[in-house]
C-alpha cells in the first residue's frame, strides 16, 4: 500500500476521532509512514539475505538489517500509541472497502508483537 494513502486514510481516521487535524500531528503522521516504510524494506533484506550474514572475513555475523529493525520497532510502536492507532482503534476506522481496511491494518501493525 502506498504512503500517500496510508497518510490520508490516518488523517482521516484522526479527523473523524478528533474533531480536527492539530499541525503537529501532520509530522508525526509523515515520520510513522517512513518508519513503515524503512521497516518494510528492512524485512525484505532479511528475508533475502537471512538472519546471519557472511561478512569479509568469513565469519558468521547477525544481519545489520535485523539490528536496526529491533532498534526501529519500539520508536514505531510507540508513535502508533501516542496517535491512538492500536489494533482497538482500527476497528473504528470507516472506510468503504472491507478487503482494503484488512490490508491497512495488517500493513500498519505488522510489526506490533515482533519486539
Amino acid at each position: 500500500m502506498k504512503s500517500d494513502t496510508i497518510k490520508r486514510k490516518i488523517k482521516q481516521y484522526i479527523a473523524e476521532t478528533h474533531g480536527e487535524i492539530k499541525p503537529i500531528w501532520l509530522q508525526e503522521i509523515n515520520d510513522l509512514c517512513d518508519l513503515k516504510t524503512i521497516i518494510d524494506q528492512l524485512k525484505n533484506d532479511i528475508s533475502t539475505d537471512g538472519v546471519f550474514c557472511i561478512d569479509r572475513y568469513k565469519q558468521k555475523k547477525i544481519n545489520p538489517s535485523l539490528e536496526m529493525l529491533n532498534k526501529i520497532l519500539p520508536k514505531y510502536n510507540s508513535m502508533l500509541n501516542d496517535l491512538n492507532l492500536t489494533p482497538k482503534q482500527f476497528s473504528k476506522l470507516k472506510i468503504d472497502d472491507e478487503e482494503e481496511n484488512d490490508d491497512f491494518i495488517k500493513w500498519l501493525t505488522s510489526d506490533k508483537d515482533n519486539n
